[in-house]
């Protein structure tokens, strides 16, 4: 008999530290959306763990940014945004229509069964919950029961700006440790959803392997801070606020980005677009912002 490769003992670890909830298939499917091997899996699979303190096999938003390269980050307040983390009424909502769509199943299951028995000219409903041709008194039966479900190279001529740099640079520099404030905190909710393969295609923002693209829109949305498509002085001031905090004055801050909206916006419309941030990232060092230190662990 042949030993096992590491990457078989790898896949065997995750599936018996998660109780047999994930199977190998599963595994499978997390790395091709992720591209995290089998043993970045089983190192993620051990911090998910450690945030799940009381063993639902999900984390909530709060749970899932206790991650420690998560929690002492100075873009914290908007890491909400940025991986689009689902609030407490969209997990309610996502959870009601799941039930809807087993108990779609169960009647479909049902209707199945009750069919069997019948000749085929006595059908009424498919299995779908659409409505076939039955013949009435009008001649008519073809109706809709239920409505089914809906079913880069960097650009050119870009320089590195040294102003946008400076700012994604002081992300490493200043560290936010502070308690967070009454209203993130609301924003965090607390229902719990976040399974592992959701943990890891979160966190998959931060492999080497994923495109800049992912990453570029991962920061525009930090950068918007309201949420309206582009980055104007407003949200640059709530960034610079995250990052500097009272260690620069005002005037330098405004002087900081008249500089930023100089050399990044585009046709001087007043305001960043993604185009424009996209520009700015390409020139930073992206690759090495968007890391994961603890895999060297």
């Amino acid at each position: 008999m042949g030993c096992r490769s590491s990457k078989e003992e790898h896949l065997l670890k995750i599936i018996e530290l998660s109780n047999n909830r994930l199977t190998d298939q599963d595994i499978e499917e997390i790395m091709m959306n992720t591209q995290f091997n089998e043993l970045e899996l089983l190192k993620l699979y051990r911090k998910f763990k450690e945030l799940d303190i009381i063993k639902r096999g999900q984390l909530t938003n709060k749970e899932f940014l206790n991650l420690p390269e998560l929690k002492y980050n100075p873009f914290r307040s908007r890491l909400v945004d940025g991986f689009q983390l689902k609030s407490d009424e969209d997990v309610k909502t996502m959870r009601l229509m799941r039930q809807d769509s087993l108990q779609l199943e169960d009647f479909n299951d049902a209707l199945r069964k009750e069919t069997v028995s019948f000749p085929e000219e006595q059908k009424g409903l498919n299995f779908d919950a659409t409505q076939t041709d039955h013949p009435g008194e009008n001649g008519k039966g073809k109706q809709e029961f239920m409505g089914k479900k809906g079913s880069k190279v960097a650009p050119d001529g870009i320089s590195r700006t040294k102003t946008m740099n400076d700012l994604v640079e002081e992300e490493d520099e200043h560290l936010k440790t502070e308690e967070d404030d009454n209203e993130f905190v609301k924003k965090l909710g607390t229902e719990a959803y976040i399974t592992f393969a959701e943990f890891a295609k979160y966190l998959s923002l931060f492999n080497p392997k994923t495109g800049l693209d992912e990453k570029i829109q991962f920061y525009f949305r930090i950068f918007d801070t309201d949420q309206n498509k582009r980055v104007d002085e407003k949200d640059l001031g709530n960034i610079m606020k995250l990052l500097f905090g009272n260690r620069m004055s005002q005037e330098d801050i405004k002087t900081l980005q008249e500089k930023i909206f100089e050399e990044a916006d585009t046709g001087a419309k007043g305001y960043l677009d993604y185009d424009d941030i996209q520009k700015v990232l390409w020139a930073t060092n992206l690759e090495h912002k968007c890391s994961m230190h603890f895999f060297q662990s």
